[in-house]
């Protein structure tokens, strides 16, 4: 939020600051805060723990440094997420990823830690990189990652301008099935997002994925034009079973494509990637060019 006093020439802005366990942010500061001025905090592992990164309103460039300055120029969320002592296998109960109590009540989950999502909505609200071991969606599971909305198909962005977009990195394998989802970002959003599988990927059974790509291209200018504003990497195998789908979408003006980088691809009969009548928007009159 932000504090308009008519009778002071300043405003104010708000500083939330959270913890995802293993681990405490040090402040020194009250949680509204004069226009412009810079705030610092400390992230400080648990024992035996260690500082990952900052999720929220963060300068990308500065999303690693355990010590934080901020400049308040406009109101700001950051949780501190830290890696725990040894892996862990959680179940979602649903609601937000960064709430401990969604897990196991003590921590969120690390890069290290087996996820399973089943039959339960689970949503990554603050923009950066979640990390985990291994995901598994299952049942009516669906994982929602800077969206919102019942339909993975019609996501709407649930950030305005971030500092840094939305992401999602398994370390291990990624595996969707049943009638399972995963989205990322919304549309129309003005931020990118982004999906990294260092394992393999594997849909089943109707599992299905959708990435929306920010708009982050001018038109006219072909050099920014074609800057993919989401990005699907996998290092392993990408299997998609019987009526499994993947999904890009894009602004059909300024969203640029969703760009994959996939190594080994084995694709049912019944399955595939189903880009049709997914641009997101309108086109301009005159239309935007064609390079």
């Amino acid at each position: 939020y932000t504090c308009c006093l008519l009778q002071q020439p300043c405003f104010q802005h708000r500083i939330d600051t959270a913890s995802g366990g293993y681990g405490t942010v040090q402040q020194n500061f009250a949680e509204w805060q004069d226009d412009g001025a810079d705030c610092v905090l400390t992230a400080v592992p648990d024992d035996g723990c260690t500082f990952l990164y900052w999720a929220g309103d963060v300068p990308e460039a500065d999303r690693f440094d355990a010590v934080l300055t901020l400049t308040m120029d406009k109101p700001r969320a950051v949780t501190a997420c830290f890696a725990g002592p040894a892996p862990r296998t959680l179940t979602a109960a649903g609601g937000d990823w960064f709430n401990i109590a969604t897990w196991d009540g003590v921590a969120i989950p690390g890069p290290a830690d087996s996820v399973s999502i089943a039959s339960a909505t689970v949503d990554v609200g603050l923009p950066g990189p979640v990390s985990v071991g291994t995901l598994a969606l299952s049942g009516t599971g669906f994982l929602r990652v800077g969206g919102t909305g019942a339909d993975a198909l019609a996501q709407t962005p649930i950030a305005t301008a971030p500092e840094c977009g939305f992401g999602l990195v398994v370390h291990g394998e990624l595996q969707i099935g049943d009638s399972a989802k995963l989205s990322l970002g919304g549309a129309p959003a003005d931020y990118r997002t982004d999906l990294t599988v260092q394992g393999d990927l594997a849909l089943t059974n109707s599992g299905l994925i959708a990435v929306y790509a920010g708009g982050t291209g001018a038109i006219g200018d072909p050099e920014t034009y074609r800057v993919g504003g989401a990005t699907v990497a996998v290092s392993g195998v990408t299997r998609l079973g019987s009526g499994a789908w993947i999904h890009p979408i894009c602004n059909p003006v300024n969203g640029t494509p969703v760009t994959f980088d996939l190594q080994n691809v084995f694709v049912a009969a019944d399955a595939g990637f189903n880009a049709t009548g997914r641009g997101n928007g309108a086109y301009l009159d005159p239309p935007p060019p064609v390079y």
